[in-house]
């Protein structure tokens, strides 16, 4: 946490000291890569605050961001309201969510930049995450589905749990294999969830860095469907104990 409070400080000293920005009559054209390598080190320092529980600095630092997104590409700009919507989800607020996310959206529609389409995969996941929060599962499903045709470039039938696509772009099919898990796990599909979380850890291996906190997470999901099966073996005499025993222990993951 400290490295990535040292390292947003000082790109933020940078920034400030950088050549002016890239001008067009009145308007900015480019902020400068001083002002995108600051971006970057504020959101790798929000993530952390995240992992770290810290929710109230990780929001002070995404509305900072917010602040300051003149100059910089729509895909930055889509990612800051991407990272802000998160919060809100954190924050148990996912209608509020979906409103950044679909600002988030419209300024990927609008441009033709090489990092959008992976981008626009990162706000369907976030899209994903709120619908399931306000229990509309059915959306969430469709627009897993829609992230997987974006990501793996096909136009084919539904991805199922534990299938990946030919696309080196192992974070992001990770994410899309979670985000598979979590609506099978909204639909109580245990062992198609489990296959997708699975899934999901063995190419969270290839991500570099590694993302220590998602792993553990992951795990923690998986250790709770394997409880749950267990508890279902032992006591399945008393229907929906079991249910309610690991969707609820999951859901506070």
């Amino acid at each position: 946490l400290r490295h990535h409070e040292a390292a947003a400080h000082f790109a933020k000293i940078a920034a400030a000291a950088a050549p002016p920005a890239l001008k067009f009559g009145d308007g900015i054209l480019w902020a400068g890569k001083e002002k995108e390598e600051f971006f970057d080190a504020r959101t790798r320092l929000v993530e952390a605050y995240l992992a770290h529980g810290s929710l109230a600095l990780a929001e002070k630092h995404a509305n900072e961001q917010l602040d300051d997104l003149v100059g910089l590409d729509p895909s930055y700009i889509a990612s800051a309201f991407r990272m802000a919507a998160r919060i809100r989800c954190n924050l148990g607020h996912p209608k509020s969510a979906l409103r950044l996310l679909k600002f988030a959206k419209e300024r990927l529609d609008m441009t033709s930049d090489p990092e959008g389409p992976d981008e626009l995969v990162r706000v369907l996941f976030g899209t994903v995450e709120a619908h399931l929060q306000l229990q509309e599962i059915s959306d969430a499903r469709q627009l897993v589905q829609q992230a997987h045709r974006i990501l793996c470039e096909s136009e084919g039938s539904a991805m199922q749990c534990g299938s990946t696509c030919p696309v080196d772009k192992p974070e992001l099919q990770a994410e899309l294999q979670q985000a598979l898990g979590d609506v099978a796990l909204a639909s109580t599909g245990m062992s198609q969830a489990t296959a997708c979380y699975k899934e999901a850890l063995k190419l969270e291996a290839q991500v570099q860095p590694r993302r220590h906190q998602r792993i553990v997470n992951i795990e923690r999901i998986l250790q709770s469907l394997q409880t749950g099966k267990e508890l279902a073996a032992s006591k399945s005499t008393e229907k929906g104990t079991v249910e309610d025993f690991w969707v609820e222990d999951v859901v506070s993951i």
